[in-house]
C-alpha cells in the first residue's frame, strides 16, 4: 500500500506545499521499525512545486529507507547521534552484521549508506554522556568500516539536513538505475 505521509501535529492531514505539489517518479520505502521516519516534506522539486512522496511502509531486509523496486541495490541506515554511538558500542554485533549485507549490496553494483543526523565535529567532539564511548571510538570504528565494507557515513549536520540527503540519493539513485536500464 502506497500512502503520502504528513508531518504530525499542525492540525492539518496533508502536507503543506507551495503552490502545488509534484509526485515523486519513485516510491519511498519505509522499514516498519523506523520509530520517527523522515516524512520528506517541503522539498522543492522546482521553482513553484515542492515533491509530493510516494512512501511505503514495510519490513527492509537492510537499512531504513530504500526505493521500491531496487532494495536489493539501495539502503540507506539512518542513525541519530544517540543511536550511533549505542550501535558502535553496545549494538556493535548487530550493527557490523547490517553494514556485512550492505557491503553485498555494495559488491552487487548498489549503493549503501550511514546518515548520521548530526555534524562530525559534534559526533566526534561532543559524544552523548550516557554512551561512555569517546568520540576516538566513532571516527576509528567509521574508518576501518569504510575501508573493510565500502559503506560512507554522512554527517550532514541537523536532521533535517539528513533528511534532505536522503531524499537526494534517493532521487539520483533512482534516475541512475532507471537510465541504466534504458541503455
Amino acid at each position: 500500500m502506497i500512502v503520502v505521509q504528513a508531518p504530525p501535529g499542525g492540525g492539518s492531514d496533508k502536507p503543506k506545499y507551495s503552490s502545488g505539489y509534484t509526485p515523486t517518479p519513485f516510491t519511498i520505502v519505509i522499514d516498519t521499525r523506523e520509530q520517527k521516519p523522515w516524512y520528506f516534506t517541503k522539498i522543492a522539486a522546482d521553482k513553484e512545486r515542492d515533491w509530493l512522496p510516494l512512501i511505503e511502509n514495510r519490513g527492509l531486509k537492510t537499512g531504513d529507507y530504500s526505493i521500491k523496486g531496487f532494495e536489493d541495490h539501495f539502503t540507506i541506515e539512518r542513525k541519530s547521534l544517540a543511536d550511533l554511538y549505542g550501535s558502535v558500542g553496545q549494538g556493535r554485533e548487530r550493527f557490523e552484521a547490517e553494514h556485512q549485507r550492505m557491503r553485498e549490496i555494495v559488491d552487487a553494483g548498489g549503493y549503501c549508506c550511514v546518515i548520521v543526523e548530526a555534524g562530525q565535529e559534534d559526533a566526534i567532539f561532543r559524544p552523548p554522556m550516557e554512551s561512555g564511548l569517546s568520540g576516538k571510538v566513532i571516527l576509528g570504528t567509521q574508518a576501518s568500516w569504510f575501508l573493510r565494507y565500502r559503506v560512507p557515513w554522512f554527517f550532514p549536520g541537523s536532521c533535517r539536513m539528513a533528511e534532505l540527503l536522503a531524499f537526494k540519493l534517493m532521487e539520483k539513485a533512482f534516475q541512475q538505475f532507471t537510465e541504466g536500464a534504458k541503455r
